[in-house]
């Protein structure tokens, strides 16, 4: 809800389909292009996804979020200021850190079913989240599993969009 995060995520609604894989989602704040908006985990640098797309047509290079864990997360913190000075070029629009539970321990199931009202375009979601000391409390494991499918919804499973013959009879 801050007035800094314009068009968040991106993804393929707003590059179309073409562009880049579904699966791609970006952060852009103040609308300067997600290139220019630093993403760290605890504190540290994300390497780029291996995917170009294009901002106002200039080719982008940026981390795809969703890479990164949402179960297991302690806070997101964002530097909504441009931080240039601190983390270089590619934190002129700001920075957005997350952070992991770091007392998060035992292991935690979700699973998800949704279903429209007018059938096909199912959705089932499911996440594994385990958190373990090891090497007697030096050591600490987080591992988040998630799975999502959804079937698609084809512009002839509707009746509004089955036919382009809108007549009258």
């Amino acid at each position: 809800r801050l007035p800094q995060l314009t068009d968040v995520p991106r993804n393929e609604a707003s590059n179309g389909g073409a562009n880049t894989r579904g699966d791609n989602a970006n952060i852009s704040l103040r609308g300067m292009g997600s290139g220019y908006t630093l993403i760290l985990l605890n504190g540290r640098r994300v390497a780029p996804a291996p995917l170009v797309s294009s901002e106002a047509g200039i080719p982008a290079l940026s981390v795809n979020v969703n890479q990164l864990p949402v179960r297991g997360l302690a806070r997101i913190e964002v530097l909504r200021d441009g931080a240039s000075s601190i983390y270089g070029s590619d934190a002129i629009a700001g920075v957005v850190n997350f952070i992991t539970d770091q007392s998060y321990r035992g292991t935690e199931v979700r699973m998800r079913f949704g279903a429209p009202e007018h059938g096909k375009g199912q959705t089932i979601q499911a996440s594994l989240t385990h958190g373990m000391d090891f090497a007697n409390g030096r050591g600490r494991l987080l591992m988040v599993i998630d799975a999502f499918h959804r079937d698609p919804i084809f512009m002839r499973d509707r009746d509004f969009s089955a036919s382009g013959y809108h007549s009258p009879a």
